[in-house]
């Protein structure tokens, strides 16, 4: 009798953000969508990374159509300031840990680098910012099984 191979379970890839979730004006949701392609395409990056940035984005331009009173387009980024930026950082400081908001800067950094890249817009405002500092871990202890490997 032969045996059947079970099924082999993988997760489910994400949908991307649509467009229309952006807080933002056309001409910067068509620059999001060029910007998700180009992470997809050329960058190689997997469905889940350009969801996850899609996501910390998604957060930023929620924060700013709050925090300026208007939905950013590309003309916000350069009329952006550091305090701007600090204030994103200390609103999200409160819902997430510190590697979720450092990725989340690196995501609007690596952004507006792509928008700079393409003359869409600038942002000279992020050079005067730091990542937040993460913990150091502690090494983690070998297990028995691999101490006596060794």
């Amino acid at each position: 009798m032969a045996r059947q191979a079970e099924a082999v379970q993988f997760p489910a890839v994400p949908e991307p953000q649509p467009l229309a979730r952006f807080s933002a004006a056309e001409d910067l949701r068509a620059s999001i969508g060029l910007w998700a392609a180009w992470l997809a395409g050329e960058r190689r990056a997997s469905p889940h990374t350009v969801a996850a940035y899609g996501r910390d984005l998604a957060f930023f331009l929620e924060f700013l159509t709050e925090h300026l009173g208007e939905v950013p387009s590309l003309a916000t980024f350069p009329r952006l300031s550091p305090t701007d930026y600090r204030a994103f950082l200390a609103h999200r400081a409160a819902e997430v840990e510190r590697a979720s908001l450092a990725r989340g800067l690196s995501v609007v950094r690596g952004f507006v680098r792509f928008l700079e890249r393409r003359g869409l817009a600038a942002s000279p405002a992020l050079a005067a910012l730091r990542s937040p500092k993460l913990p150091k871990s502690v090494p983690k202890p070998l297990s028995v099984a691999d101490a006596a490997e060794i």
